[in-house]
């Protein structure tokens, strides 16, 4: 979702998001709950939150370091 379109450049951001699967952050949480239901909504939650957590971790140790 985030580089659709990016090798785009030639075109308007109206044609761009015509083509698109996922049309913006909304439209494409409406169409994953649709498709998947929740648990298809929060398939990425746990990913994300242990990447985040691993880091902010390293961002507090590199802090406390320096």
């Amino acid at each position: 979702m985030q580089v659709d379109g990016e090798l785009q450049a030639g075109r308007s951001v109206g044609e761009q998001m015509q083509n698109r699967y996922y049309q913006g952050f909304v439209r494409g949480s409406l169409r994953i709950m649709k498709e998947e239901g929740l648990a298809g909504l929060m398939r990425g939650a746990v990913p994300g939150t242990l990447r985040d957590a691993t880091y902010s971790g390293m961002r507090i140790v590199c802090l406390i370091l320096i």
